[in-house]
């Protein structure tokens, strides 16, 4: 379902391939800050251990690589859990 802020500059004549380009730059451009929110965590301020920078970054690559099987395969073909990282 789309978010309402996305709703809202939707044209009236939108194309699906439109849409698509519209709804893919405004959440990569989300995903994208909330990646530089998260370096924010390596700052110093932060206690964390190795491992839990590992399993952390483990988990985004599996989401990514999810997120990227489920363009090749048919929609209800890929699950969308997310783990706990932490």
């Amino acid at each position: 379902m789309p978010r309402k802020s996305e709703e809202k500059m939707v044209p009236e004549n939108e194309t699906p391939a439109d849409a698509f380009k519209r709804l893919a730059n405004a959440r990569t451009k989300k995903v994208l800050k909330s990646i530089d929110t998260l370096a924010n965590l390596s700052n110093g301020r932060y206690e964390r251990t190795d491992e839990q920078v590992a399993t952390l970054f483990a988990a985004i690559r599996a989401a990514v690589d999810s997120a990227e099987a489920s363009f090749a395969a048919k929609p209800d073909a890929v699950a969308s859990e997310v783990p706990d990282i932490i």
